[in-house]
């Protein structure tokens, strides 16, 4: 299974910090299938099928909605 980094920029209130976006990004790996491995509130590496990135950032997106946040930008390198 490929590997990628995934680079996130997010619009986030003040209440949701690291750790919390961290965990955030987690759980969007998982519903959309992914391995994570590493995780930061800046991004993740994961591994994936290739077609991912369409149901990650759909989670993503809806995760961070109902924490009153944004997803501005995606940007994944096949590593």
């Amino acid at each position: 299974m490929p590997t990628y980094h995934v680079s996130v920029s997010v619009t986030r209130p003040a209440s949701l910090g690291d750790l919390a976006l961290t965990v955030l990004f987690l759980e969007a790996a998982q519903r959309a299938r992914c391995i994570a491995g590493d995780a930061t509130a800046e991004g993740m590496v994961i591994e994936a099928e290739p077609v991912f990135r369409e149901p990650l950032e759909a989670s993503l997106r809806d995760l961070l909605r109902e924490q009153g946040a944004t997803l501005d930008s995606v940007t994944v390198t096949r590593i």
